[in-house]
């Protein structure tokens, strides 16, 4: 019915079961097939492929090769290949429990006071309390005659101190809720389809971008497609921090937002959309930067459009002062342009159009040192930039800037030059509307 070793160590080997351990003491009930470890320092298993260390350990076996219940209690640790992937490592880590147990037809793995996972070529995720729902199905790719199990992903809860670090990602919060989709048609397809290599996974990703966030709450849905993880919902809730660390290429602008909410649906389709909201919100991409109690992005619509009170910084590139031919090598250089309103923004990837109480500022620096200050409002503004800015593309377009300001609706231009502290310029200008071309300074009034 039971056999029970003690010993400094016992030393317990079962090949049937691929398993060897050291421990102070060890029990098998061969009726209820539950085996009971203990040793007051570390003991150490060796079970087919992982490795345990921890003080105490109970395991119940279950029918066949399937996954059955584990408790183990004390600092631990477990490493070992993936079931399914056995050119992948992993290794856990738990200062006070680590359960294993079924849950409503899935297995449930809970790591408790403490617990980080690290996985080969994925990154590590640590928490207070983290638990992972699992699926435990027969493998459609195994050999005939020869039935394996694959072990699946479904969902993930991390509370108190969560921290994701990955080559993609890098993150704090204090509670995250992660739901795993499955594409078994397109793992299939792009299986088929991929083209045989013997590069490593990990060396791929090397030149994409990577992220920093910062929030209380994060929840996401994300894609499993072949090797790939991406994501496809995602909510960040409380003092939300989010930027880009490191770009596609070199010398970008990054990518940076901050609010109190940002949610993203469809992120991984050309119909992706971006709700941000905060007192204010803000979003800075690829030069231009705005500031607002709500910004919205809709990827498939290339448009981006404000229904509030907002403000936005435009890039600017070297600008030349159209003084003839003789100075047409001598640029000058520019501060990015304010645009400030009382109305609504709507942005279509090539023209920005803003609604009432329109203020336009900004400065520009000539050759000679000279700083001529700009300040024009007005009723209605539309400007209009030198290269469409499209959301579907991954790249950016290069030298951005503003190639055209289009004022209408009763217009004020105040321009102010100056030198070594001293005035040198004062230029005003009413007229019903205005159009500015931003490479040349030549203005067309009515």
């Amino acid at each position: 019915e039971r056999i029970q070793a003690q010993g400094t160590p016992a030393v317990v080997r079962a090949p049937s079961y691929a398993a060897t351990l050291r421990a102070e003491l060890f029990e098998y009930n061969f009726l209820t097939r539950e085996v009971k470890i203990e040793d007051r320092q570390k003991l150490m298993l060796r079970y087919q492929d992982y490795d345990i260390e921890a003080k105490q350990l109970e395991y119940q076996f279950a029918a066949g090769s399937r996954l059955g219940r584990l408790w183990a209690r004390g600092p631990g640790r477990a490493s070992g290949t993936l079931p399914d992937k056995e050119d992948q490592t992993f290794e856990a880590t738990w200062n006070d429990r680590v359960i294993v147990q079924p849950d409503k037809g899935d297995h449930a793995l809970s790591l408790l006071g403490g617990g980080t996972l690290r996985m080969q070529r994925e990154g590590e995720f640590a928490a207070r309390d983290l638990h992972l729902w699992i699926n435990e199905s027969p493998d459609p790719q195994a050999p005939s005659g020869k039935p394996r199990l694959r072990y699946r992903p479904l969902r993930m809860l991390a509370e108190g101190d969560v921290r994701v670090d990955s080559w993609q990602l890098a993150g704090t919060t204090q509670r995250a809720e992660v739901w795993i989709r499955h594409e078994d048609g397109a793992e299939a397809d792009s299986a088929a389809a991929r083209p045989a290599t013997t590069q490593d996974p990990a060396q791929r990703q090397r030149s994409s971008q990577k992220f920093e966030l910062a929030a209380d709450h994060l929840q996401t849905q994300l894609v499993r497609r072949g090797e790939e993880t991406i994501v496809e919902h995602l909510i960040l809730d409380g003092q939300v921090r989010f930027r880009e660390v490191r770009t596609e290429k070199a010398g970008d602008v990054p990518l940076a937002i901050a609010g109190d909410v940002v949610q993203v649906d469809h992120a991984n389709t050309d119909f992706a959309r971006v709700r941000v909201q905060g007192r204010p919100s803000e979003v800075s991409a690829r030069g231009m930067t705005v500031v607002a109690d709500a910004i919205r992005l809709n990827r498939g619509d290339n448009r981006i459009w404000i229904d509030s009170p907002g403000k936005m910084l435009l890039p600017a590139t070297a600008r030349r002062r159209d003084a003839g031919p003789a100075r047409e090598s001598a640029p000058a250089q520019a501060m990015p342009l304010s645009v400030a309103w009382g109305g609504r923004m709507d942005f279509d990837g090539r023209t920005a159009r803003f609604l009432r109480d329109v203020h336009v500022s900004g400065s520009q620096r000539s050759q000679q040192g000279e700083v001529f200050d700009l300040l024009v409002m007005g009723h209605e503004l539309a400007v209009t930039l030198n290269q469409e800015v499209n959301l579907s593309r991954e790249k950016p377009p290069e030298d951005l800037d503003v190639q055209e300001l289009a004022f209408a609706g009763g217009v004020y231009l105040q321009n102010t030059g100056r030198l070594a502290g001293s005035q040198t310029s004062y230029d005003q200008l009413q007229v019903r509307d205005l159009t500015i071309d931003q490479r040349s300074g030549r203005l067309h009034a009515y």
